[in-house]
């Protein structure tokens, strides 16, 4: 049975200067997306065995890609919108291709800010493929390799929460 994952888009309860900054250069009211999964699944994360009986969030957020519980994820964001998606793949193969993705780090400032900048001259001295995830990334690497989504530009620059957004067409959280 193919695995449903709902990507949410969120807002930080108390925004940082970061999230700020995306919001305003995005002009969206959301600067982050994750994906939640509502199906049992365990993940290792240094060492330790990780088991979400109910589902988690699986994001890019310091320190790089983690699960996290609904109830540490919402301590601190609030979600603006969401969509659910079918993959092609069980639950069981959505949390092996997560668990290979834990752990990549996340872009420096300088690739945010080329990102919010929008200058092309600057994408060569940050960009990176699949090493290292933003959210976003994350959550378009997701679509595209578990869901066969078609998505354009380039991943490390383009596949941003907003790009995201216009793709899905998600619904407003009330």
């Amino acid at each position: 049975m193919n695995a449903r994952v709902q990507f949410l888009w969120t807002a930080c309860k108390s925004p940082k200067w970061d999230s700020k900054a995306i919001m305003w250069w995005e002009g969206t009211p959301y600067s982050h997306i994750a994906v939640a999964i509502y199906e049992p699944v365990r993940f290792i994360l240094d060492g330790k065995a990780l088991d979400f009986p109910n589902g988690c969030i699986i994001h890019a957020d310091d320190p790089g890609v983690v699960p996290i519980s609904f109830e540490e994820f919402f301590k601190t964001r609030k979600a603006i919108a969401r969509k659910t998606v079918e993959l092609h793949t069980n639950a069981s193969g959505f949390q092996g291709y997560c668990q290979r993705a834990i752990g990549k780090g996340l872009y420096s400032d300088g690739q945010l800010i080329a990102i919010g900048a929008r200058v092309k001259v600057l994408r060569p001295l940050f960009s990176n493929g699949r090493a290292k995830s933003i959210c976003s990334e994350l959550g378009g690497d997701i679509l595209v390799d578990l869901a066969g989504v078609k998505l354009k530009g380039d991943p490390d620059f383009d596949w941003t929460p907003k790009y995201l957004f216009g793709v899905l067409e998600p619904e407003p959280v009330s």
